[in-house]
């Protein structure tokens, strides 16, 4: 009896143990394939982050080759840097002649049409904002077109993407002369360097086509300019903003020469 009785327990431990070593087989497995799945992760990850380094070298040298293009063309205009305020052509009466004259052009049409407009009390303040909306936009509807601008660029940055970012600045057509503050776009680098690259030539300049537009907003609670102004405040409620659509991005000759007299 006591035989048996051992016989009983030693089974009922045997039949105890068996999940206990099921479970610790299958958790063996299931951490060695965990193991497995995460060591291909790596291997993935690394060929990902060694690809977006070769990417990024070739990136550095793109925009060290644009910059050096860029000081070409610099210096063919007589321009190492964004002209001083005393260097710049004044600010043309046309507002799609640059992203500045647009700027200037909308002040004074608003004080044309809003700057005597009351809003001391809530009924004045009420006129006031739906005639300050209405105003904005039958300016974005107004201020559009298609232009031509000569541009010289200066910094690039890297964005996302395949596109730069360029600090352009805008050129009189007729005396060469900066209108504005450069201003910042996003192009493709190809563009920029298809450009740049090309405009070797004494005299070379670079001709912008986009379409320019005003894009204004009504904003019922900006009602000042603020400590960072931005987005950039026009009027109380109203806050400015344009669109810049590159159309291209070319090399133009320099203009001919005038004949001698003697030969009109």
């Amino acid at each position: 009896m006591p035989d048996r009785t051992r016989l009983i327990v030693l089974l009922l431990a045997f039949l105890a143990f068996l999940p206990a070593a099921a479970v610790a087989q299958t958790s063996d497995a299931q951490l060695r394939k965990e193991n497995e799945r995460l060591r291909e992760e790596n291997h993935r990850l690394q060929f990902q982050l060694d690809d977006l380094r070769l990417r990024v070298e070739a990136l550095e040298a793109q925009i060290a080759a644009l910059t050096q293009a860029i000081e070409t063309l610099q210096q063919g205009e007589g321009l190492a840097a964004p002209a001083d305020a005393a260097d710049k052509s004044p600010l043309p009466d046309d507002p799609l002649a640059a992203p500045d004259a647009l700027f200037a052009y909308l002040e004074k049409a608003y004080e044309e049409a809003l700057g005597d407009v009351p809003r001391k009390t809530d009924d004045e303040l009420a006129r006031y904002q739906r005639l300050a909306e209405l105003w904005v936009g039958r300016m974005n509807r107004e201020l559009r077109g298609e232009v031509e601008w000569f541009v010289l660029p200066f910094e690039t940055r890297s964005a996302p993407g395949s596109d730069l970012s360029v600090d352009l600045q805008v050129l009189d057509a007729d005396t060469l002369e900066p209108i504005g503050e450069v201003f910042p776009v996003l192009m493709p680098i190809r563009t920029l360097r298809r450009a740049v690259e090309n405009g070797r030539g004494k005299g070379d300049r670079l001709m912008l086509t986009a379409h320019f537009a005003a894009k204004l907003a009504y904003d019922e609670e900006r009602d000042v300019q603020g400590m960072f102004n931005d987005p950039p405040f026009l009027a109380p409620y109203v806050i400015y903003d344009y669109e810049l659509i590159i159309r291209s991005l070319e090399v133009v000759g320099p203009e001919p020469a005038d004949p001698p007299a003697d030969q009109e």
